[in-house]
């Protein structure tokens, strides 16, 4: 099921970290009681979308999280890309703090298949600010798991799964065309 965020599309509202985990907490209740839906459930969100769908499996029975492009923390993105306009972009925008990362290791998380992926090269979402650079930080911040060398190594792994993604995609659109 897609939506669009409370403020976007015809959906009416502001938008905020808390609204969008509400939001994704309400959709996922009517699927299973209005809908009747059942089965495993996966969920994916792209950029802002990780936030819901980094939070969802810490309320909500989800077999696999798929976070794709997305930032750690919306509060460090936001003081990071707007530097010192960051208190006017923060009143301005009722933005709420988040952190992605802490949500996405949550033990209520253990048994939830989970994929990151990033694109070095994005430009919204600048590497040292993404999710698996995130969760990488808080691992290390939390049991010291992971040196720099690892990260990197991590980060390299991921970069080339979304090429080979990416080529995928790619050669399957021109297979349909």
């Amino acid at each position: 099921m897609c939506w669009n965020y409370r403020g976007y599309g015809l959906s009416e509202g502001a938008p905020s970290a808390k609204a969008l985990c509400d939001d994704v907490t309400q959709i996922y209740d009517y699927m299973r009681q209005v809908l009747k839906l059942t089965g495993k459930v996966g969920i994916y969100g792209c950029s802002l979308g990780g936030i819901p769908a980094s939070y969802l499996p810490s309320v909500r029975d989800v077999e696999l999280v798929i976070c794709d492009r997305t930032f750690s923390s919306l509060d460090a993105m936001a003081e990071d890309v707007v530097k010192g306009l960051y208190p006017i972009y923060k009143l301005a925008t009722y933005l709420q703090g988040n952190d992605n990362a802490r949500a996405f290791l949550t033990e209520s998380q253990n048994k939830v298949h989970k994929l990151i992926m990033i694109d070095v090269e994005d430009t919204t979402v600048p590497l040292k600010q993404s999710l698996m650079h995130g969760v990488a930080r808080k691992i290390r911040e939390e049991s010291n798991l992971l040196d720099l060398t690892e990260t990197k190594a991590l980060a390299l792994s991921l970069s080339r799964l979304y090429e080979l993604e990416d080529a995928l995609f790619n050669s399957i659109s021109l297979m349909i065309e």
